[in-house]
């Protein structure tokens, strides 16, 4: 099937914008899709044939260093499968293509993977987790084979120091992370002590966190027309709470209690649950997104795509896209979302530290899923009282809430915010 070069080009475009693709991917994607058509202007193809597609996925290095450019590599070849699905098909083939891995050709590491692999997908949810720990059994696999070791019984510790030292320094603490994960599941006891004992060196950076000038201007452009309701939620769940990005994309309506004011949900790296408590400010902002903004659809995710299709958003990097969108209106002191969202748990652990005993200094870590997650009744009054001094939010215009209790609580916290003893209004 022969399709017309730009037809072809519309059509793609209009076929990844209707199945969600994030608005930068569609950018990135009009670029390529620019690019295809000078080359067939300038070659005089006139219709796409799958000879043409391959030509233009060649044309990957850089014209003036001839350098290999990884960003065409990548994009290029993306686009070209895509349209010759299309000629093919009749319609365009989204279904992700996965690069299989480089198994060992002994038939034992094979099984030692296999099993290992269903633990993985049994142990954690998240999928980043389990192929973390994935891909580190594959090399420790590969070089068993190299060395002739064909059985995890046959590995020594020598071995498993010789195989550490094999890394640079900079992977080594991932590795013992990995080992130590491969030999408890595999029940090796000596060679898990034994690496349990090394300590490799670690740079020790100091945690950034946000100035007072900066913390003032995150205030002016949060409370600024310019950032959604839902992009300033997001920002204040992950600067008052420490909560990673896709922890807040996939917070659901059912996990916030407006009755006892928390948030209760499982976090997503290590399956932990998480009980934190729901401050007026991220109950205000949550709520003013919800009635103000939040499309009406059957959808029980709270952040959900401000354009048609209204679907949850993609991942935790749609999450940091908006941060970034949202802080560059009028603020230019840090250039990418997962910058700033980092910058959030940096300031929120600081200011606790500062503030507080070595004892509450874990109720951050619980938002991370460190630490046994249920907070004590005391930490929870102490988080809510201390969720203020993170920031110096003023208070927040009065609002009209669906419930009478939920508008209770703000007003009643809004009059005693000045008493140091309103933060345990509901925790006790």
């Amino acid at each position: 099937m022969k399709s017309n070069i730009d037809d072809l080009c519309d059509a793609f475009i209009a076929a990844i914008t209707d199945v969600g693709y994030a608005p930068k991917n569609i950018e990135n994607y009009k670029q390529v899709s620019n690019r295809f058509k000078k080359f067939c202007a300038e070659n005089d193809y006139d219709t796409y044939t799958a000879n043409i597609g391959q030509m233009f996925a060649d044309n990957i290095f850089n014209e003036k260093t001839g350098e290999l450019v990884r960003y065409r590599y990548v994009m290029y070849n993306r686009f070209v499968r895509l349209i010759n699905s299309f000629c093919l098909q009749g319609a365009f083939d989204f279904s992700i293509v996965k690069k299989e891995k480089s198994l060992p050709t002994s038939t034992q590491l094979i099984e030692l993977y296999q099993n290992y692999t269903q633990h993985l997908k049994a142990q954690y949810s998240n999928n980043g987790t389990a192929g973390f720990f994935q891909n580190g059994i594959l090399c420790l696999l590969r070089y068993m084979e190299k060395s002739d070791i064909t059985s995890l019984t046959d590995l020594a510790v020598a071995d498993v120091v010789d195989y550490i030292c094999s890394w640079p320094q900079k992977h080594q603490r991932n590795v013992l992370c990995i080992l130590r994960n491969i030999f408890r599941y595999f029940e090796r006891e000596d060679l898990y002590f034994a690496v349990a004992g090394i300590h490799p060196y670690h740079a020790k950076r100091i945690v950034p966190m946000f100035t007072e000038d900066e913390v003032a201007k995150i205030k002016e452009v949060l409370s600024s027309s310019c950032v959604s309701h839902r992009d300033a939620a997001i920002f204040l769940l992950g600067l008052t709470t420490g909560m990673r990005a896709v922890d807040v994309i996939n917070l659901r309506l059912s996990d916030i209690d407006w009755k006892n004011e928390t948030i209760f949900f499982q976090q997503s790296k290590t399956g932990n649950a998480v009980c934190l408590p729901l401050t007026t400010d991220i109950g205000n902002s949550i709520y003013r997104y919800i009635l103000e903004e939040r499309p009406k659809v059957n959808d029980d995710h709270v952040f959900l795509r401000s354009q048609a299709p209204f679907m949850p958003l993609s991942g935790h990097s749609a999450c940091y896209c908006m941060v970034t969108h949202g802080m560059m209106q009028d603020w230019t002191g840090w250039r990418t979302g997962h910058t700033l969202l980092h910058l959030c748990l940096g300031t929120t652990k600081t200011m606790t530290l500062t503030k507080t005993t070595p004892k509450k200094n874990g109720m951050v870590d619980r938002s991370r899923g460190y630490v046994p997650p249920f907070c004590t009744s005391c930490e929870v009054r102490y988080m809510s009282s201390m969720a203020g001094s993170f920031l110096p939010w003023a208070a927040l215009p009065p609002m009209i809430s669906r419930t009478a209790s939920w508008n209770r609580t703000i007003l009643t916290s809004r009059k005693s915010s000045s008493n140091s003893n309103s933060a345990v209004r509901c925790f006790v």
